[in-house]
Parts: C-alpha cells; structure tokens; sequence
C-alpha cells in the first residue's frame, strides 16, 4: 500500500508502550516511513492525567468515592431506587433524571455528568437518605444510609462544588482536543 505521507507532520498517541514505545512503538514505526510526523503525548490523555492527580486530592477522593458508593447504593436496591425516584419528584420535579449516574472509573473528564447530576438531585438524595436510615427492616441498608448522611460535611460540599465547575471546563475542551479536525 502506497501512502502519501507528505502532508503528515505529527502523530499523538496515549502513553502505552505499544503506541509511544520508542524502539517498537507505533509511533516508532510512522517515524520509520515519516520522519517527519515526530509524535507528541496525546492532549486529551495528558488532560486526563492532570485530572487524575489532581483527584489525589484527599477531600476530592472522598468526595467522588461517596458519590459513586451512594450511586451503586440506590441502583443495588429496587426499593431504594423507587424511594429515590420518589424524592426526585418531591423534591426535585423539574429534573428529568430519574437515577443518580455511575462515574467511569478511568476517563476523569467523563464523570462531570455524573457530578452534576448527582449535584442537581442532591436535596432528593438526602431527602430519601433520611427515610432510608428510619427503615426497620433486615438488608433495608438504613446504616449505611445514616453513614452517608453524616458523610455531608463541608469538606464534601466545597469538593462537590469545585468538581461541578472544573470539570464543566474540562469536559468540553476534552471533546475539542478529540475533535475528528484537531490538529
């Protein structure tokens, strides 16, 4: 196959040997029939690994791991789930969700929808976080509702905040740095 590759003048990949590897990489490869397209880190990986440090954080970690154990919370119980959906309509009846969303544990600027949702039914969480710690019966998971209720600290809400606003930036720009025209 014969290709033209006088227009190529760069070549980006994530960090994993088998695409930047050096001797045996992708990248490595292209240089061989191009030395002109050097390679360059990804920007929207390198984007991504900024916000994984920056989620090293201690009060963001716990911040995120709260949100994602309340989530899997409600979704593990049908009764929870439908006392949630109840909140929402109580509580929230403007929101068009009826389910708090599940973060992607890898892909950082993914789990601002999560966030948000999460931020947006925030008075029906706690609204049926309450009713969920007065049920009396056996695997209703009123304990751990009561620990995710004392779990609202200032640390949680400064956090939730900060998350909600940075990662309103970031996704975007992820999406612009993946563009199919991106240069």
């Amino acid at each position: 196959m014969n290709v033209d590759t006088s227009y190529m003048i760069g070549q980006g990949y994530d960090g994993a040997a088998a695409m930047a590897g050096e001797w045996n990489g992708v990248q490595k490869h292209i240089h061989n029939v191009c030395p002109s397209a050097i390679y360059v880190h990804c920007a929207s990986h390198s984007l991504n690994l900024c916000l994984v440090k920056a989620a090293e954080i201690p009060a963001i970690k716990a911040c995120v791991t709260l949100m994602q154990s309340i989530a899997v919370f409600f979704s593990d119980s049908n009764k929870r789930l439908a006392d949630l959906q109840k909140a929402i309509e109580e509580n929230c009846p403007e929101s068009s969700r009826t389910r708090l969303s599940k973060h992607c544990s890898t892909r950082w600027v993914e789990k601002q929808t999560a966030i948000q949702v999460f931020r947006d039914l925030y008075p029906a969480v706690v609204s049926s976080l309450q009713r969920i710690s007065e049920w009396r019966d056996n695997g209703s998971g009123s304990g751990r509702a009561v620990i995710f209720l004392r779990s609202f600290d200032s640390d949680f809400h400064v956090s939730l905040q900060v998350l909600n606003v940075v990662l309103a930036v970031t996704k975007p720009l992820s999406s612009k740095l993946q563009g199919v025209s991106q240069e």
